[in-house]
């Protein structure tokens, strides 16, 4: 993996620190390839990795882990579900929630983690289509290689504000596959996006995701590299 070709080569070239570990919430009938998949890369990267497939999100759970990935299907997030995570990532957690096209009452209650509960900015959904839009990495989430930021396509797209495009329809759209908002003092962050397609291993631009997944972890202050 190429995750796993870097941290090779870093050992020559960079002093790499990763003492991280991770939270992913997946359901073993839907999501279960991409959880296999994102454990992976994880590990790759230096994380300790815990799985759940609990229908419900627990604060202690979630305690102690710098990152936590949400991919449980069609799973609402109701009312504890959301005021865990505006705990979490309020004391510093960085969330990745994704939601699905069709699964109507999460996707509803992710903005409202988003616009009522967080209040860190809006979200508008827009479309939906089985994994069809283009998606592209923008900003800082993006490679100085172009080619490299092709990646696979989201179920839905969004119109956002108050945070930061970490991908979009195209390099210059304003319909975002991906989106992140900082919220608290401590560092925390959500990022949101739509399709559990795009975490698959075998998609055509897996590759290109597992850059852009370790830029997000850059970013995020998750994997230090220094020179």
């Amino acid at each position: 993996m190429k995750l796993l070709l870097f941290s090779v080569i870093s050992l020559f070239f960079c002093s790499v620190a990763f003492a991280n570990d991770a939270l992913i919430y997946y359901n073993s009938n839907t999501t279960s390839s991409q959880y296999s998949n994102l454990k992976s890369e994880l590990e790759d990267a230096g994380f300790t990795v815990t799985g759940s497939t609990s229908s419900s999100v627990s604060s202690n759970a979630v305690s102690g882990k710098e990152l936590v990935i949400d991919i449980s299907g069609t799973s609402n997030c109701g009312s504890t579900c959301k005021s865990v995570y505006d705990t979490y990532v309020s004391g510093g957690g960085k969330l990745l929630i994704v939601g699905q096209y069709g699964a109507s009452n999460r996707n509803i209650t992710i903005e409202a983690l988003i616009e009522t509960k967080m209040g860190v900015g809006s979200m508008t959904r827009v479309g939906g289509c089985n994994g069809c839009y283009g998606s592209v990495a923008r900003g800082d989430y993006a490679s100085s290689t172009a080619s490299e930021n092709t990646l696979p396509g989201p179920d839905l797209l969004m119109i956002a504000s108050g945070g930061t495009p970490m991908a979009s329809n195209s390099s210059t759209s304003n319909y975002h596959s991906w989106y992140k908002w900082d919220y608290g003092s401590n560092g925390g962050s959500v990022a949101v996006t739509y399709g559990y397609i795009q975490l698959l291993s075998n998609h055509t631009y897996a590759s290109n995701m597992e850059d852009f997944l370790f830029r997000t972890l850059q970013e995020e202050g998750l994997v230090a590299t220094t020179a």
